[in-house]
């Protein structure tokens, strides 16, 4: 409880130094960086277009937890770059303090300091709000992920005996069990599966009351240019 209500008085620090109109400048240049390509569009649908895409200080369109976590990492990374930013500009600033920097460095550096410092800002104000986002929304994408695994089991129950496999970008395979899939997979990808296998099963089901198969296997896709493999290991074919 106490460290929720630091994080509340950390954003209202951040609020109390114009955060959020900060936020709406740089949207608003934002807004102006595709305006020359994007003349045909309203103004509304200029701004659902940048919504649903999504980019450094806008989550976009999010289809499930896991997006939000894949936001999460894209601040740490603009972070650090902004951080890098601040960095560069401590040997300026010595010089400005001590009197020795040239004019130019006096107009350009403070700025580029207040610039980055907002920056920074922002990312850790967003950064709060959709830990509370996730948070809130994690029993939620649990109970997800129990039903459609609960389905992707019963799609796996209603294929004859097999096998899971991992093959990687140079073929090379490794056995794998169905709740190791599971557990190393998110919503999105599950459905991906139980849609594949429902699909297997499906197409097979003229001659699936006797036992045979058209194909002996299925192949997946996964993400790192890597299969996942399910094959049959008695598809008899004897009609």
């Amino acid at each position: 409880m106490k460290k929720k209500k630091n994080k509340s008085i950390e954003m209202k620090i951040y609020e109390m130094l114009g955060i959020k109109k900060f936020k709406k400048f740089v949207l608003f240049l934002n807004e102006l960086g595709v305006y020359p390509f994007t003349k045909h569009m309203t103004k509304e649908e200029r701004r659902a277009m940048l919504w649903n895409s999504g980019g450094n200080y806008n989550l976009g369109k999010v289809n499930s937890v896991e997006d939000v976590k894949k936001f999460k990492k894209q601040l740490l990374f603009n972070t650090g770059i902004h951080v890098a930013g601040l960095l560069i500009c401590v040997y300026p600033t010595v010089g400005i303090i001590t009197g020795e920097a040239a004019l130019a460095t006096d107009i350009i550096v403070p700025p580029l300091i207040a610039l980055n410092s907002y920056c920074i800002m922002l990312q850790r104000y967003n950064d709060i709000r959709i830990n509370r986002f996730i948070k809130k929304m994690e029993p939620r994408s649990k109970n997800e992920k129990d039903e459609v695994s609960d389905e992707l089991i019963k799609a796996d129950s209603l294929i004859p005996e097999h096998t899971y496999k991992i093959i990687n970008k140079k073929e090379k395979e490794t056995d794998i069990t169905l709740d190791e899939v599971i557990d190393n997979s998110n919503i999105e990808q599950l459905k991906i599966y139980r849609q594949y296998l429902e699909s297997f099963r499906r197409g097979n089901e003229p001659i699936y009351g006797e036992d045979h198969y058209y194909e002996d296997s299925v192949s997946i896709p996964m993400k790192r240019h890597k299969t996942l493999k399910l094959e049959l290991k008695d598809n008899r074919k004897d009609y």
